[in-house]
């Protein structure tokens, strides 16, 4: 099979392009293209992006499709590289929020939003890592003339849905420090991992989900819930939704997409569009999770349809 040229991928139209070996051109829309790797991983096809922005010549992007085949012969597939929120997908989008600010600033920025929490109590690690997606994170650089000020270096543009990277990941892979374990859907806005999705088939009850596997999320790969902002779990007719540390009695049902006025519907679809639309869901996050301090510790709560669920 012929190898794509820099002059092929250029003039590509909207389609997929084969590349040999498993390697993909994808051409969404003109200006959207990227390279992606399609492989075997457990006896099930999956395609793994490995240039989102498309800035790797076709000899780069086998090198790094190379890469990612041997990473995935070793053991996980490489979908798991994304928890760590340093792929070229956060740090692009942290340069695109700010672009007014050194590098200095957006470096010292990534050491706040990455630094180990694992010795910190689970929700205050969330609550502090919450603070600075929502707010920035403060960093002090001087000015032209030698003058220090402070700025807020941006994780996420909470304004504008259109300005974020968004991506969602099936059967993603989680790095801990003894256990590994592989998420149903995780999804990122920036690279960051805001949403859980944990899934079951439709005879299992949704409490499944709960005991069986968010829970030993908890404790075997906590790192994840210090970004997370909320958890849906769903056998696809019964779906229910709550904060990370939740008790199962606070995980409750997403019934309305638009208006309290509207007709109730529980199901996957109406939780789904009802809280990760893209606005919406930024909103929801800004502007609708709340930490309170009460006698058992700290806890989060949520909004849902007409109340807030811890």
């Amino acid at each position: 099979m012929p190898q794509l040229t820099s002059r092929n991928v250029k003039n590509a139209c909207p389609r997929k392009y084969q590349d040999g070996q498993g390697s993909l051109l994808r051409v969404r829309k003109p200006g959207s293209r990227y390279w992606v790797l399609r492989l075997a991983v457990d006896r099930h096809r999956r395609e793994i992006e490995i240039d989102g922005r498309l800035r790797a010549s076709p000899a780069d992007a086998r090198t790094k499709a190379f890469e990612h085949r041997e990473t995935v012969a070793g053991g996980p597939e490489p979908f798991a590289e994304k928890l760590r929120c340093d792929d070229a997908t956060f740090l692009e989008a942290m340069r695109s929020l700010n672009l007014a600010l050194p590098q200095s600033a957006l470096d010292e920025a990534v050491e706040q939003l990455l630094r180990d929490r694992s010795a910190m109590d689970r929700v205050r690690a969330n609550r502090e890592v919450h603070g600075l997606l929502r707010d920035g994170a403060r960093v002090e650089i001087t000015g032209g003339e030698g003058e220090r000020r402070m700025v807020a270096v941006r994780f996420v543009d909470w304004n504008r849905a259109d300005a974020n990277d968004w991506l969602a990941v099936s059967e993603f892979w989680i790095f801990g420090e003894m256990y590994n374990r592989r998420a149903d859907v995780v999804l990122f806005v920036n690279g960051i991992p805001l949403v859980l999705v944990e899934l079951k088939v439709s005879h299992k009850n949704v409490r499944d989900a709960f005991d069986g596997n968010l829970r030993d999320y908890r404790d075997t790969v906590p790192h994840l819930f210090w970004f997370n902002a909320f958890v849906m779990l769903s056998n696809g007719g019964d779906t229910l939704v709550g904060s990370m540390f939740a008790d199962w009695g606070y995980f409750a049902e997403w019934k309305k997409i638009n208006s309290e006025g509207e007709q109730s519907v529980v199901s996957l679809e109406t939780a789904l569009r009802g809280t990760c639309q893209p606005q919406r869901l930024l909103d929801l996050v800004e502007n609708f999770v709340a930490f309170m301090e009460r006698p058992g510790g700290l806890v989060k709560a949520l909004a849902k349809n007409g109340s807030v669920y811890r």
